[in-house]
């Protein structure tokens, strides 16, 4: 295990991590929260209306496709900013492991 010490990691560098984690997590749970509401388990509402049929699927691919890029940038901004204040006062240390 190696130790490298950095002073800040760049934006694309965060947004990458934060864009994995955020798809890993939200893709199947709003894919299987489509599904269960196209074949009636319950609805979802986008701007006050009650989504029913395709049209919840066509929700379903703009959410998925967006959402996670969205959390990301706003994530990922407010991470290297405090990163950054951070990053000024000591250097942030990361453990890697090599194969």
């Amino acid at each position: 295990m190696q130790t490298i010490l950095i002073r800040k990691m760049s934006f694309v560098s965060l947004f990458k991590l934060f864009l994995i984690g955020f798809a890993v997590f939200l893709v199947p749970l709003m894919t299987i929260g489509a599904l269960s509401a196209y074949f009636g388990f319950g609805t979802w509402e986008f701007n006050g209306e009650q989504l029913h049929g395709t049209s919840i699927l066509l929700n379903a691919v703009l959410c998925v496709l967006i959402m996670p890029v969205v959390f990301s940038a706003f994530f990922g901004g407010i991470t290297y900013i405090g990163q950054f204040i951070y990053g000024k006062f000591r250097p942030i240390s990361i453990k890697v492991l090599a194969d």
